[in-house]
């Protein structure tokens, strides 16, 4: 069973000192949750940094927010703006690409990490229906799935 999304540590590691004060084993655990996608304009350069820069400089002249991006996938290549809907960011690619320029769109998830407490399946049969309505009592809002069963046979063990 998975208790929590708590936005913060703090509040996890509070219910799991709380669970541990009951003698329920249980861990915490990280998950990257997707929130949302925002939509990169790129616009992508051959020949390196040097060309880059030489691009860079002839959007800017013309007025065209851009900047260089020097790190990760896209490294080296040029930023045109990133978009909360897909809408305007396709707006603005076909504008970018009438003026002439080889604009390419790529969504990015926006991910928030947050944190669940874990009960294994011997003590899940402690936190029943009862307990939960406790827990929420200091826990607003805490949300509670059940996980299926880590698998029976180990493929370390198959013959």
């Amino acid at each position: 069973m998975a208790l929590g999304r708590f936005p913060g540590l703090a509040e996890a590691e509070q219910l799991r000192q709380r669970l541990l004060a009951l003698d329920i084993e249980s861990r915490l655990q990280t998950r990257d949750v997707v929130m949302g996608v925002d939509y990169w304009l790129v616009m992508p350069v051959v020949g390196g940094e040097r060309h880059a820069v030489i691009q860079l400089s002839a959007l800017q002249e013309q007025g065209i927010d851009s900047f260089l991006i020097t790190r990760g996938e896209m490294a080296g290549s040029l930023s045109l703006g990133v978009f909360a809907r897909e809408d305007y960011a396709q707006v603005r690619q076909e504008q970018l690409q009438y003026l002439g320029h080889d604009v390419r769109l790529h969504a990015l998830n926006k991910k928030e990490q947050q944190y669940v407490v874990e009960v294994g399946s011997k003590a899940r049969r402690l936190v029943d229906q009862a307990m939960l309505t406790r827990l929420r009592a200091d826990f607003p809002g805490l949300q509670h799935q059940y996980q299926p069963c880590a698998g029976v046979a180990n493929t370390g063990r198959i013959p």
